[in-house]
């Protein structure tokens, strides 16, 4: 899946990566659950999230049962065929990826971090 990040993630030496501790993250949900609109906002996002897996799902299954054009040459045939695989299985392990929780978030994610908090102290 490492291909996949390269695409998406793009090489802009400009663009700062922000990080958030995991010793963090229950102060920033804490942060930024305050915010009315935080939820509305996370549930439109995973519902454009869902409905873009699902629409991926299909071209990914469009593509595994593509037949190849008469006139492309055999070797970039035997060539695309090998490969077609190998990406319907990855492409596939996205989608599956790509499930959106159907809980509510926030607390979903309080949870956790909670069970990380109390994981990490342990250690």
């Amino acid at each position: 899946m490492k291909w996949l990040r390269d695409v998406f993630g793009g090489k802009n030496s400009e663009s700062k990566a922000l990080c958030l501790k995991l010793s963090e993250t229950g102060a920033w949900l804490n942060d930024r659950s305050k915010d009315p609109g935080f939820e509305k906002r996370l549930q439109d996002i995973y519902r454009r999230i869902d409905e873009i897996r699902v629409e991926l799902s299909k071209d990914v299954k469009s593509l595994n049962s593509a037949e190849p054009d008469e006139l492309t040459p055999p070797k970039l045939l035997r060539a695309g065929l090998a490969a077609r695989g190998e990406i319907v299985k990855q492409m596939n392990s996205l989608v599956d990826k790509l499930v959106p929780p159907k809980v509510r978030i926030s607390n979903q994610l309080q949870n956790t971090t909670g069970r990380w908090s109390r994981d990490w102290k342990e250690l």
